[in-house]
């Protein structure tokens, strides 16, 4: 959380994360953890005024690969031609990238990423229009995906209720990942047994077997 943040635009995220977890839909049901992390130690003050005191802070939070998916920064213009926050960003949002996270910008958050030069004036040009028109733009070097910029591991929203459409895209490739999953272990399992016998049936194979099979294929959206 960058100061001056949206708060809108924290709450419609966090709020869409939560509609997703309690889907009645089982196939479709995401299990998922945040961090709320400050810069400092301070309290971060929100655009509205709002403080919002967290436990974490960039310099303490560990960054986990396969753990932590997506970093996502809620940034302000105000103040957006300060270096401050540009120089605790740059090394943090290239930690990340290495890692494959993908990082992505809420609201004004893209000033930033242009000043650590992880996105191009081109982009925060684009950024601009969709701000000012709010009509979708759309280029070959940036795939807009209903309202959200992407290119490669960054992306982009103009925040507000568009926070919303980042929540979407992240439950979308969650949900594509569990299927490749769910795909690859159906086959191989089917593949093993044929290998070792014709005849295999599922129910020829042990308790222990079949029992952790069906756990792996209910919990595939959790932490396993």
């Amino acid at each position: 959380l960058l100061p001056g943040f949206s708060l809108l635009s924290m709450s419609v995220f966090l709020e869409h994360l939560l509609s997703l977890q309690s889907s009645g839909d089982r196939e479709k049901l995401l299990t998922f953890n945040w961090d709320l992390v400050a810069p400092d130690n301070e309290p971060v003050t929100s655009a509205c005024g709002t403080q919002v005191k967290t436990s974490l802070t960039l310099e303490s939070q560990e960054m986990v690969s396969g753990i932590n998916h997506y970093l996502i920064i809620f940034g302000s213009r105000s103040g957006h031609d300060n270096e401050q926050p540009a120089f605790y960003l740059k090394p943090v949002i290239g930690k990340a990238l290495k890692k494959r996270m993908v990082v992505a910008g809420m609201d004004h958050a893209a000033f930033h990423l242009a000043k650590t030069d992880f996105i191009s004036e081109h982009t925060l040009a684009a950024f601009n229009a969709i701000r000012r028109s709010g009509e979708h733009y759309s280029s070959e070097s940036i795939p807009v995906h209903t309202g959200v910029f992407t290119r490669g591991d960054i992306w982009l929203c103009t925040g507000g209720h568009a926070a919303s459409k980042i929540a979407e895209l992240i439950a979308q490739k969650r949900l594509e990942r569990i299927s490749e999953i769910k795909k690859f272990t159906t086959s191989k399992v089917m593949n093993e047994g044929e290998h070792n016998d014709a005849r295999a049936h599922p129910s020829s194979l042990t308790t222990e077997v079949t029992s952790t099979l069906q756990f792996i294929k209910h919990n595939l959206s959790t932490r396993l």
